[in-house]
């Protein structure tokens, strides 16, 4: 490829499209309407015939009576995690990308946020989204979301739609728990929309607050199954955040009880706007044109940056108030344990539209209880436990985990044990779906510098790139709305790619940011390849480091940008440009280059490195930190470029080739404590000056630090191909650097001159 033509291809490729832009303005490829289908207000509950429940305060005394608490609250919470120091990768360079301020992404921001469409634009369509939200679409391809027009749909979904209820259909004796069950959600259904004020009473041999008592003589339950059906229920339904843990039965008659601090329907009336206020506030984040992905993560990120864990007053035991146990935290304090995390992570994805579920378990590090969720993406159940993402609320800066969205099913069953089916009583829960093995790792693709849409990770992202003239960048750990409000970096988890090709098209930018640790120090975003990866069409790499076994690139050209990094057992390749315009990039692993353009920054190789032309623009370097040899067939440098090698064993060869130096390249050979002499072989001639700089220390005869009249070995490698008055040769010592002349032979042997 012509080195005109790359350098376009180069600059093209570099270019971070992030496509976001102030406010709440986007671009899209054409107006439509979302997909997203809201909550029927008129949905009806279609469930089996069922007696209808006893009014609030009715209740009497039988037999065999017995009053039991739900023990599943937790005694201790693993809601503060510390990021794992060994992941921290110290920049040895002492270069420190500064990471960006979080940019406003996703679908639709706060509405105050907008600014005023530019006048110079026309309005294309105002559309209201099936979500509820007015989209305005205008003539240059943006749009931008006016807020919801439609009121949000607090009505609870029916018992019948609910996955517990689903579930328990697949049971000996389904009807009868169904129908038990029934009772319990018309009840409580009844309870908040109007019930009133409830007094306390004794009921089953204890003091409780009864809404309704139901008879299930005709079910064919017993007192056990009683427990699982109504442990069922208060897990299917978070929005009923009233109903009481305490479990009251006698017999055949069942008692639905709410807590003491509920008791007062003005209070209820009270929490119950707080509730929707919250939720309402979520949703500014949302919209139609959203994907469920972003939808689920963004409820993840608005989450974790609104609540905090709650501890007693001593710091360390979780909070054992009720409202720490429910949706009550969230709404009114911004805190809460794994319960409230869990079911109003629930309780959010059920109103906008996704199937999300409250799993109930334990803690398998600490051993104690825990609750987190399930929830179905395209067809696919995925792990989220909200509660460990929010393992960074105290840190400085402010830092966003999503680690636990999505993690692999085995990799997630290592830490968390769900409460089984085969369990009775409390201990019961129903099946679980089987869970995906793959990871969702969200990120957001973006074709022709279009905003583009959310999906799973990058796998997906792959299979969505049908247009081989299209430019897509797909950004992994993309921002949302709701995190890049709260002002909080995105701490970077390892992604996953198990596509072995990347697509042809008119080039793929791969980008992602690191997370600094310290000045010297972060934590880098990486993309793990399962398997050799093959590049049918052009790919660049942006600020983040790719691991795995090969890169082939023969029909394509791979471009490093700043901070990346490819840690792979070998590279070939045609073409690779670098183009670090604020740092550097990195190679580790043996690499095999018919051309190499830096374009700006450095590159460093760690490994046996051939490159057979190397173009070195103004101010570039090229690293060689490896005992491995270096063969460059030949260089083209521009102004004050430097080719850095160092030796490390007497072993090492470095060759380098013809050299057309535009002004004088520095080639420096720095000898790291070698027992003998690394060889160095300039077989080409030099049109231009080299500056020659050997430095270091060499372990012979009690040497510690190289002289000029001990480098006559090396030096006399240089071929009689090389025009001595081209060539520099400086010896640094202390510091210092001296300049050492030589006369070639007849032979064309290099003899240092006194």
């Amino acid at each position: 490829m012509k080195k005109s033509v790359q350098k376009l291809l180069c600059a093209l490729l570099c270019l971070v499209t992030a496509g976001s832009v102030a406010g709440c303005k986007y671009e899209v490829d054409a107006p439509e309407s979302s997909h997203k289908a809201s909550v029927d207000a008129s949905q009806d509950n279609k469930e089996e015939e069922t007696s209808s429940p006893a009014g609030s305060g009715n209740s009497q005394d039988g037999t065999n009576n017995s009053i039991s608490s739900e023990s599943d609250e937790e005694t201790s919470d693993s809601g503060s995690e510390t990021p794992d120091s060994g992941s921290e990768n110290p920049d040895s360079s002492g270069e420190n990308p500064d990471v960006d301020p979080p940019e406003q992404g996703g679908s639709g921001g706060l509405p105050d946020d907008i600014d005023p469409p530019d006048p110079e634009k026309e309005l294309v369509l105002e559309d209201v989204d099936t979500f509820g939200h007015k989209i305005a679409y205008y003539s240059d391809g943006t749009w931008e979301d006016l807020g919801r027009v439609v009121p949000l749909d607090f009505i609870p979904r029916a018992a019948a739609s609910r996955y517990g209820y689903t579930m328990l259909r697949m049971e000996e004796n389904a009807a009868g728990k169904q129908n038990f069950y029934n009772q319990l959600f018309n009840a409580a259904l009844h309870f908040y929309q109007a019930g009133g004020d409830v007094e306390a009473e004794s009921v089953a041999g204890g003091v409780c607050y009864p809404i309704a008592k139901i008879d299930c003589s005709a079910y064919g339950i017993s007192y056990e199954t009683q427990q699982a059906v109504w442990r069922t229920f208060r897990q299917d339904c978070p929005e009923f955040y009233f109903i009481s843990t305490q479990f009251c039965s006698a017999g055949d008659e069942f008692w639905l009880c709410i807590d003491g601090e509920y008791a007062k329907v003005d209070k209820r009336a009270e929490l119950r706007s707080a509730i929707e206020n919250a939720a309402l506030e979520c949703d500014a984040y949302l919209n139609g044109n959203m994907s469920d992905v972003e939808i689920a993560l963004t409820v993840n990120d608005y989450l974790t940056a609104n609540v905090t864990y709650s501890y007693q007053s001593d710091g360390v035991t979780p909070s054992d108030d009720v409202w720490a146990h429910n949706l009550v935290g969230w709404a009114t304090k911004g805190e809460g344990v794994c319960e409230t995390y869990a079911e109003s992570y629930a309780y959010l994805c059920d109103l906008f539209g996704l199937e999300c579920w409250t799993v109930t378990g334990n803690d398998l590090q600490s051993g104690v209880g825990h609750a987190w969720n399930i929830l179905k993406l395209d067809g696919e159940w995925y792990n989220v436990d909200v509660t460990w993402n929010d393992e960074f609320e105290n840190s400085t800066p402010q830092v966003l985990s999503r680690k636990w969205f999505g993690m692999s099913a085995t990799a997630f069953a290592s830490t968390h044990q769900a409460d089984l089916s085969t369990a009775v009583a409390l201990d019961y829960q129903v099946p679980l779906p089987t869970l995906s093995e793959t990871e969702l790792s969200p990120v957001r693709l973006q074709e022709n510098g279009a905003w583009g849409t959310m999906l799973p990770n990058l796998d997906k992202a792959l299979e969505n790139m049908p247009n081989e003239g299209s430019m897509y960048e797909v950004i992994l750990y993309p921002d949302t709305n709701a995190q890049a409000a709260a002002g909080k970096v995105i701490y970077p988890q390892g992604a996953m790619l198990t596509k072995t090709k990347i697509p042809k098209t008119a080039g793929v930018l791969i980008t992602a940011k690191r997370y600094n640790v310290s000045a010297n120090s972060y934590i880098p975003a990486t993309l793990n390849v399962s398997s050799a990866l093959e590049l049918k069409g052009d790919l660049t790499l942006n600020d983040l480091t790719l691991t795995g076994s090969m890169v082939k690139a023969i029909d394509a050209d791979l471009i490093l940008t700043d901070g990346a990094e490819l840690n792979v057992e070998a590279l070939t390749a045609m073409m690779v440009c670098v183009d670090a315009k604020t740092g550097y990039a990195v190679i580790n692993g043996a690499l095999q280059v018919t051309q190499m353009d830096v374009i700006s920054g450095s590159v460093r190789i760690n490994g046996l490195a051939d490159i057979q032309l190397l173009q070195m623009e103004k101010d570039t370097k090229l690293y060689h930190l490896t005992a491995d040899n270096l063969t460059v067939g030949s260089v083209i440098s521009e102004e004050d470029a430097m080719l850095y090698t160092t030796g490390k064993t007497s072993a090492s060869v470095v060759t380098v080739g013809g050299i057309v130096a535009r002004s004088p390249l520095t080639l420096q050979i720095v000898f790291v404590g070698v027992s003998g002499y690394p060889t160095l072989k300039l077989t080409g001639a030099i049109d231009g000056s080299l500056n020659l700089v050997v430095s270091g220390r060499v372990a012979e005869n009690d040497a510690t630090e190289i002289t000029p009249t001990m480098m006559t070995v090396p030096v006399a490698n240089v071929t009689s191909a090389v025009d001595t008055n081209a060539l520099r040769v400086y010896f640094v010592k202390n510091n210092t650097a001296y300049e050492k002349s030589y006369t070639k032979d007849a032979d064309g042997n290099l003899t240092a001159n006194a």
